[in-house]
């Protein structure tokens, strides 16, 4: 069984430990496990965090992010209980979703996935977590792998990591575990219970060139 280890810088604030930024980036590669062709061009890429079912917010927001959640928090205001939990069901939190567009450029024909889910891992479990992986194993058009994570000072997290392709213009990948909230500086667990610790996201080709590139003639 294959085992690696990961560092994780601490790029972003934490909300009990667990990164609150769910931005992942693409990672692209000519070879490697789980690396799989993909459609040069830009992605638009999204990933979420969820706490025991709650959505982590991201980072500070735009102008414009904040305009349209004050808009939507005025008309939320002025439904019915019932029509407020059916919009919470169909539009959760704007401002939980991290959105990005990643070029991939034709020099880099493919998507490695286990480096999607590397990536995914760091970002969700920085630093002062450690984290290794076992199990590592290339699935269906994907890579899927167990992990676990601790601090210095006691806390735990682990969990089953898997992303896939979706042909050669699409991937989702998603981590599905429980963890200790821990104080962010020291990794101090906050209370003993571990709590789950979900993250989704996934990429899409939208057809269009990066912006270095030229687009070629038809």
């Amino acid at each position: 069984m294959a085992t690696s280890r990961a560092n994780a810088p601490a790029p972003v604030a934490a909300a009990g430990g667990i990164a609150a930024l769910a931005f992942v980036s693409i990672t692209m590669a000519a070879d490697g496990p789980g690396t799989y062709r993909a459609e040069p061009g830009l992605w638009d890429t999204t990933s979420r965090i969820w706490i025991d079912g709650k959505a982590v917010l991201r980072g500070p927001e735009s102008a414009t992010d904040r305009a349209q959640r004050e808009a939507l928090e005025r008309g939320r205001a002025q439904m019915s209980s019932e029509e407020r939990a059916t919009l919470d069901r169909l539009m959760p939190p704007g401002n939980s979703i991290a959105k990005a567009s990643v070029c991939v450029t034709a020099a880099a024909p493919g998507i490695e996935t286990r480096a999607v889910l590397r990536d995914a891992l760091r970002t969700m479990h920085a630093s002062p977590w450690s984290c290794t992986y076992g199990g590592e194993q290339t699935v269906a058009r994907g890579y899927a792998f167990d992990y676990v994570c601790t601090t210095p000072s006691g806390g735990r997290a682990e969990g089953k990591a898997r992303a896939m392709m979706n042909g050669a213009a699409a991937y989702t990948f998603s981590l599905e575990g429980r963890a200790h909230p821990v104080d962010a500086a020291s990794g101090r667990p906050l209370e003993s219970r571990m709590v789950e610790a979900r993250m989704t996201g996934d990429g899409t080709w939208n057809g269009q060139p990066c912006a270095a590139e030229t687009p070629k003639s038809r």
